[in-house]
């Protein structure tokens, strides 16, 4: 599936799914990760640190990418799920967080 895809899934968010929002936004977070050299198949913590030591991350972009990933996997995976209420706005902000993202990946 390409980028450009995941990006449209915007789905969950209009259909009120807001925690399947997180993951779309940790997906397409990742999809850009291994689309701009990280090493594909590792961790995405991983491949945000280590296009961050290249230089195509700031400190701030990179903490921030933390963050979506983090409340993606709480998104993903039921057995530790801290997302039992997640609102539009989380769900929003977490969009619209990874789309700043893209914007500096692919400036």
């Amino acid at each position: 599936m390409s980028l450009t895809t995941t990006l449209r899934q915007r789905l969950p968010y209009n259909i009120n799914a807001f925690r399947a929002s997180s993951v779309i936004a940790s997906r397409a977070l990742q999809q850009a990760l291994e689309d701009k050299g990280a090493t594909k198949g590792s961790k995405p913590a991983g491949q945000i640190d280590e296009l961050k030591g290249k230089g195509l991350l700031s400190d701030t972009t990179a903490n921030l990418a933390h963050g979506v990933r983090q409340f993606g996997n709480f998104g993903a995976h039921p057995n530790n799920d801290l997302l039992t209420q997640v609102t539009s706005d989380d769900a929003r902000i977490a969009l619209d967080v990874t789309k700043k993202i893209l914007k500096e990946l692919y400036k």
